[in-house]
């Protein structure tokens, strides 16, 4: 259970996925959720037109009494929080979904990483792209 202040921010227009029906859906079962629109905008909500720090000030999603500026009050992790997060979240999926390369010797023998890749003049270079599910590297 999320009980904490939520802001939703979602695009109207927005033609890859629901997300108007989505952020509704939120609204109903987040118990302190707020909802914030862009009639004007699809998938890529924060673009250059939004001033996300003022979206968070003008949604009440801080209690009045306190003045919370996002951005001159934020404060980093620490040194073992960012560690501890690396390692339980991003290092495994990075190793799930990450790319692997191989290259092939003058024997057609196959090697992890791009070691044997040909010198230039020396063969033919076949390189096959992937599109990685997760995109960890977008």
């Amino acid at each position: 259970n999320i009980n904490v202040p939520t802001l939703i921010i979602g695009g109207l227009e927005d033609n890859m996925l629901p997300t108007k029906e989505e952020a509704n859906r939120l609204v109903e079962i987040l118990p302190n959720a707020k909802k914030v629109e862009f009639d004007s905008s699809g998938h890529f909500v924060l673009d250059e037109r939004v001033d996300l720090r003022q979206v968070i000030l003008d949604s009440d999603i801080f209690p009045a009494d306190k003045r919370y500026d996002p951005i001159l009050d934020w404060k980093p992790p620490s040194t073992q929080v960012i560690e501890e997060t690396l390692d339980a979240r991003v290092k495994p999926l990075r190793r799930l979904v990450g790319p692997v390369f191989f290259s092939t010797d003058s024997e057609g023998k196959r090697h992890k990483g791009l070691g044997r890749v040909p010198k230039k003049g020396d063969g033919p270079l076949l390189f096959v792209a992937n599109h990685q599910f997760g995109g960890l590297d977008l």
